[in-house]
């Protein structure tokens, strides 16, 4: 046996079975020990045999055991909450409680604008229901349905990319694309003085100040006075009047659309 097949064996048992690693070893050993001629390779090859088998014979500490979630947690000191999905949907939570009886993962997420989420659920136990999850800042949608996109598609079949209108009954559209929705008169604006006392214009929710555009209504009262490219979109197909400190802006807006 040279020195090559001995390689390709001990690769072999590397990676196969073992449960005649040491027999096969001491047949390894031997064959060399016959056919090779320097003592020194035949040594080093024992040596490392002899230190293989005797770790394959020295008892293995047992594994340890992969810990259960929530195994080593007291019943009392465990989350209160039951779980919604996966394969342990209807459990109790057996993670640690850290803050009112919930663990990290049951926590509520801070509402801060005090609005719920207007999204109709789609699917689930809850289909057709109103989501009323927290929404964050400004928004009437929470995270995971803040991010719903406009249906409408152009002649060249590219989706719009704005987010729904609160507007759309159908939850389909965008504040630019309610046309698609409802037959509006885009050769006029209405307005209407909403609950915070503002002149708004109902289908864009841009907010006027003496019949001009000043920004945009937002949930918590406040008015967002930076127009976005949905914003000046919104300008455009309703064709309404702006506050002068928009015009460069607008211009803009309409040179990149062409």
């Amino acid at each position: 046996m040279n020195f090559s097949a001995v390689i390709d064996e001990l690769r072999r048992i590397e990676c196969g079975a073992h449960t005649h690693l040491l027999n096969v070893l001491e047949t390894v050993k031997t064959n060399f020990a016959k056919e090779c001629k320097d003592e020194t390779l035949i040594v080093a090859l024992k040596t490392i045999i002899d230190n293989i088998i005797a770790t394959e014979k020295t008892e293995k500490s047992p594994e340890t055991p992969l810990k259960t979630p929530g195994k080593d947690v007291p019943i009392e000191e465990r989350c209160k909450e039951t779980l919604k999905s996966g394969v342990n949907i209807g459990k109790p939570c057996p993670n640690r409680a850290v803050t009112d009886g919930r663990c990290r993962r049951h926590i509520p997420k801070e509402n801060t604008s005090g609005m719920t989420c207007m999204a109709t659920m789609k699917s689930g136990t809850r289909n057709g229901e109103v989501c009323g999850a927290a929404c964050r800042g400004g928004d009437i949608y929470c995270t995971r349905h803040k991010n719903v996109k406009c249906t409408f598609k152009d002649d060249k079949k590219k989706a719009c990319q704005y987010g729904i209108s609160r507007s759309s009954a159908d939850e389909k559209y965008c504040r630019v694309h309610l046309t698609e929705e409802f037959a509006i008169n885009t050769s006029k604006f209405l307005l209407y003085t909403n609950k915070f006392g503002n002149r708004e214009h109902n289908y864009s929710e841009l907010v006027f100040e003496d019949r001009k555009v000043i920004g945009r209504q937002m949930i918590d009262g406040s008015i967002n006075t930076e127009l976005t490219e949905e914003d000046l979109d919104c300008i455009r197909v309703y064709h309404l009047p702006i506050n002068p400190k928009f015009n460069e802006q607008m211009t803009a807006h309409l040179q990149k659309l062409k």
